[in-house]
């Protein structure tokens, strides 16, 4: 009886180690294949897999090697945002050319989020589609709603990006 409580014991064990050495390395695994990444000069941001009601389009991730930019699709709650992400313009760190270009895009909210400060913007050429700005770590990151999406749903997409390099 000692013997196969004391196997049983053993084999949870090995189970939990084997479970934790699996996701640890799970989490070491970037979502951008490295022959995209190899080409981004700046922080690329993109979100968990994880999260409800968030799913990338993988098939949708590029790499425009004219213009250095990196672009992806996905959904929330089923409906379509593009995200494109590029180095930050170096004319950025001007003082108040991000601000002035936020207006001249009629910027109407902001958030604070784990990927930096967000702008929403309706643009006059995007006939009333929402575009998010986040211009943080060296990187451009824009995302355009296909639909309209709450401020809650951007709080979702933008609390849950990270740094994947």
């Amino acid at each position: 009886m000692k013997k196969v409580l004391l196997v049983l014991v053993l084999i949870a064990t090995l189970g939990g180690v084997t479970w934790l050495i699996v996701h640890i390395w799970q989490l070491h695994i970037s979502p951008i294949p490295s022959s995209i990444s190899k080409k981004a000069s700046f922080s690329i941001f993109y979100p968990q897999s994880q999260i409800s009601g968030l799913l990338v389009n993988k098939k949708s991730l590029t790499y425009d090697t004219a213009n250095f930019g990196l672009a992806f699709s996905l959904t929330i709650h089923s409906k379509e945002v593009d995200i494109t992400e590029q180095n930050s313009p170096d004319i950025f760190n001007q003082a108040g050319v991000y601000s002035y270009k936020l207006d001249q895009s009629h910027e109407y909210d902001s958030f604070t989020s784990t990927s930096g400060e967000v702008a929403l913007t309706k643009p006059d050429d995007l006939r009333g589609q929402t575009l998010a700005w986040v211009n943080s770590k060296g990187t451009l990151l824009l995302a355009r709603a296909l639909q309209p999406l709450s401020k809650d749903e951007w709080m979702l997409l933008f609390n849950n990006m990270y740094v994947v390099k």
